[in-house]
């Protein structure tokens, strides 16, 4: 199993210094020592692209996001499921 998490640190440091350092941490083992990274593909298929753009942020103002072209389902709690088809949107 691999384990992927943003550290929410590296990303204020990047800001507050201007700094470039890579916040997507990737593990192979729960406590296996991290690799980073600016962009992690996971290759599924479809893709599964993990994204972090410092300059570039979302409108919404996240500068980490996850991308694909796969269905996605949509847990809102209790038993509602709402799935999505990026081909239809």
């Amino acid at each position: 199993m691999v384990f992927i998490r943003v550290n929410r640190h590296r990303i204020g440091e990047n800001q507050k210094y201007d700094n470039l350092v890579p916040p997507i941490a990737v593990q192979l083992t729960k406590s296996g020592k991290p690799i980073y990274g600016h962009r992690i593909v996971l290759q599924t298929d479809p893709p599964v692209e993990i994204v972090y753009e410092k300059e570039n942020p979302m409108h919404c103002g996240a500068r980490v996001w996850i991308t694909t072209a796969a269905k996605a389902e949509i847990h809102k709690g209790g038993a509602d499921v709402i799935c999505t088809d990026p081909g239809q949107v």
